[in-house]
């Protein structure tokens, strides 16, 4: 299933954080603590910037539902 017509972008930007997954929730953590939650069908993409990484479970489940690509960049957006 693919992202809503209205759904929108995610940037993660902060040093250090992980994008995961919970059922059918992205998470974001910054040094433990969720920062932000967002549905998976309220997503159009997923932006990096720096040192934050991605779990393995939160890709598979982006391929799973369309997703055909990721973007990392450096903390300026220049690509990684």
């Amino acid at each position: 299933m693919q992202a809503r017509d209205y759904a929108l972008p995610i940037y993660v930007a902060a040093q250090g954080a992980v994008v995961g997954k919970s059922g059918d929730t992205l998470t974001i953590k910054v040094n433990g603590k969720t920062a932000a939650k967002a549905g998976l069908l309220d997503v159009s993409s997923v932006s990096i910037f720096g040192n934050a990484q991605v779990t393995a479970q939160a890709i598979c489940v982006l391929l799973e539902r369309g997703f055909r690509s990721a973007t990392s960049l450096t903390e300026v957006g220049r690509k990684a």
